[in-house]
This record gives C-alpha cells, sequence and structure tokens, in this order.
C-alpha cells in the first residue's frame, strides 16, 4: 500500500481528486483521443525524467523537437509549466487521479 499512496491518497477523496483532475488534466483528456493518449504518454515521460524533454524523447524513441512540441501544447492546454516544480507536482497528481477516478 506504501508504494500507492498518493493513489490511496486519491481514492480517499473523490471529490478532491475531480477537481485536481479537473484543474490539471482535464483540458488534456478533453482532446479527441488520440491526441489525448498522445499528450498524457508525453507528459508521464516528461514527469519521469522531470521536465527533461531531451530524455523524454529518448523515452518515447521521438525527436527531441516533438516532445518539444507536445510539451508546449500541454502547457498551452493545462495553463502549467512544466519546468515549475509545483505545476509538475501538480500535473502528476492529476495523471495519477484520472485512473483513480475513472474505476
Amino acid at each position: 500500500m506504501t508504494d500507492r499512496l498518493p493513489e490511496v491518497l486519491l481514492g480517499a477523496s473523490p471529490e478532491v481528486a475531480a477537481v485536481l483532475v479537473e484543474r490539471t488534466v482535464g483540458p488534456i483528456l478533453s482532446q479527441p483521443p488520440h491526441l489525448a493518449a498522445v499528450l498524457l504518454e508525453t507528459l508521464r515521460a516528461l514527469i519521469t525524467h522531470h521536465g527533461s524533454p531531451t530524455h523524454a524523447a529518448e523515452q518515447l524513441f521521438c525527436h527531441r523537437n516533438t516532445v518539444i512540441y507536445r510539451m508546449r501544447q500541454i502547457e498551452q492546454l493545462t495553463g502549467r509549466s512544466l519546468q515549475d516544480p509545483r505545476d509538475r507536482l501538480l500535473l502528476t497528481l492529476g495523471e495519477m487521479a484520472a485512473p483513480v477516478l475513472a474505476t
């Protein structure tokens, strides 16, 4: 359970999780399904690599410029910066909460 503590906490408060999703990754989820999937995959890679487009591109097997383009899309849609640690944390929690709400 402790290795999934953020998900447990988010699941314990569906109201807070819903607001978190709406205010973070909600605009991504509202895109057409294929685009939403690509942007979420890119977001996860960027989160994993602390906002580094170079390392995210290596993980995603695509060009760094492609990741930068997607990163800009994510930032424009969400109004959050992947270079800002607090925004990255909120996006991380929002991305984690989305599947919790779907269950």
